[in-house]
């Protein structure tokens, strides 16, 4: 069995802890190792989902038809610093950025 169908299998959906959307358990345990506060990881997991959002609903790649452009008066660059640093974040938290001197 190729990789990727075998990790595909150990994914499955279970309820948000805010029960707005099913997660899989391999978000759930990234969002566990990022944070044991639970208020906080309610932040993370709606940064998450609002970033999700704005990637769907705006135009981010040229080919894109049908949806509204990011504005070019620091909208990108106000996007990529929040996704930018809540990628670092989970990056750093589970172990998987390697930290330079």
């Amino acid at each position: 069995m190729p990789y990727w169908q075998k990790r595909l299998g150990e994914i499955s959906p279970v309820p948000a802890s805010n029960g707005s959307r099913c997660h899989s358990v391999v978000e759930d345990q990234y969002l566990a190792k990022t944070t044991n506060e639970s208020y906080f990881r309610k932040v993370i997991e709606e940064e998450f989902t609002k970033l999700t959002q704005v990637g769907n609903n705006m135009r981010i790649r040229h080919s894109e038809v049908g949806k509204e452009p990011v504005g070019e008066n620091g909208e990108k660059d106000y996007l990529f610093i929040r996704l930018f640093s809540l990628i670092h974040l989970a990056l750093r938290k589970t172990g998987r950025l390697r930290e330079t001197v």
